[in-house]
């Protein structure tokens, strides 16, 4: 079973491993509590069908900019992290341990804040 949640934005420009250096450690965890809290809500808004948790699972993240700065993908693993853990506190997953596999791949531009849609196949 497939189970997709859209977020109307990229992760939060503080969790790019890029910039962390520079941010005080209260900073960025801000962005990862946005992002955990607003991933959860709509997980939970979303509406969880009987078979969930999951006790295994593979992910796929595509990531769809607001404009077409040049960006690493990579960093993205770091930065989708408190997304992740939403939805694994929303009951979709057992544990984010659970996860099998992580694929990222850009999507198209999408205005005005990007967007952020992650697709998990579980079981």
């Amino acid at each position: 079973m497939t189970w997709t949640l859209t977020i109307q934005r990229m992760p939060d420009s503080r969790l790019n491993p890029n910039r962390a250096s520079t941010k005080h450690w209260r900073s960025r965890n801000g962005g990862k509590k946005a992002d955990t809290d607003e991933a959860q809500k709509l997980a939970e808004d979303y509406g969880l069908s009987a078979s969930m948790p999951w006790s295994r699972a593979w992910v796929t993240i595509t990531l769809s900019p607001s404009n077409k700065s040049p960006r690493d993908i990579d960093n993205f693993g770091a930065a989708c992290k408190g997304f992740l853990d939403g939805i694994t506190k929303a009951g979709v997953l057992t544990d984010d341990k659970v996860i099998q596999a992580i694929t990222y791949q850009w999507g198209e531009i999408h205005k005005p804040h990007g967007m952020t849609e992650i697709e998990i196949d579980g079981e």
